[in-house]
């Protein structure tokens, strides 16, 4: 079985994302305001170079 590594590339971009999502569910119980759309939005955003890095490595690099 060979594994994909567009497949890869979005698992790891999924992982960082993932994280961020759930630090800002708690930093709301720590008293901060809640991540609202455009606070979704820019997390993916962020963290959506890490999709191409296979492909792209040194322009992911450098945007991140």
């Amino acid at each position: 079985m060979r594994i994909r590594p567009l497949a890869v590339d979005a698992l790891l971009a999924a992982a960082p994302t993932t994280i961020a999502v759930l630090m800002a569910q708690e930093a709301t119980a720590q008293g901060w305001p809640p991540l609202d759309a455009p606070g979704y939005v820019l997390v993916g955003a962020v963290n959506f170079p890490l999709v191409a890095r296979s492909r792209a490595p040194v322009s992911v690099a450098l945007t991140s």
